[in-house]
């Protein structure tokens, strides 16, 4: 098999078992709009649930932005940020503005997550361009930034 072939018969595989995320719901930090998942419908989503105190999150967020960096132009990569401390609200902006990482702020309700399930931080999945989660639960840093690439490249 050539690589695409091996692309397609792995990504086959992948989502036989991909269910549908749910249609995540909430309000942008930054304007205040309301976001839901399916606007970013034919994008890839990398989705993140952190909070603004959460060490292992800012460890974390320089790995995903090389990773989108890097893929810029390969992909079309929607990368959302979930607040899942909301009485942490008030460090959200000072923290995007820092420019620390480029995700889509994002407020949402806990009780509507579905089976976007975040019960620690960071919690991560990635969502392929029909809103199927094909990937969750991982973690990035600097021994595998190549797992993501992979992830995003299967998934795309």
């Amino acid at each position: 098999m050539d690589r695409q072939q091996v692309k397609d018969f792995i990504k086959s595989a992948l989502l036989k078992e991909a269910p549908a995320a749910t249609d995540l719901r909430g309000t942008g930090y930054a304007d205040h709009q309301p976001i839901k998942l399916s606007d970013f419908r034919g994008k890839t989503i990398l989705l993140t649930f952190w909070f603004p105190t959460c060490g292992p999150c800012h460890a974390e967020f320089p790995h995903f932005e090389a990773v989108l960096q890097k893929m810029k132009g390969q992909h079309e990569i929607a990368y959302i940020g979930v607040n899942i401390v909301h009485d942490q609200d008030d460090y959200v902006m000072p923290f995007i503005k820092k420019g620390s990482t480029s995700f889509i702020p994002m407020k949402d309700s806990p009780d509507e997550r579905g089976n976007l399930v975040a019960e620690a931080a960071p919690t991560n999945y990635l969502i392929d361009k029909d809103g199927r989660i094909v990937f969750r639960d991982f973690l990035i840093n600097d021994k595998n930034r190549g797992l993501l690439e992979l992830m995003i490249w299967l998934v795309g």
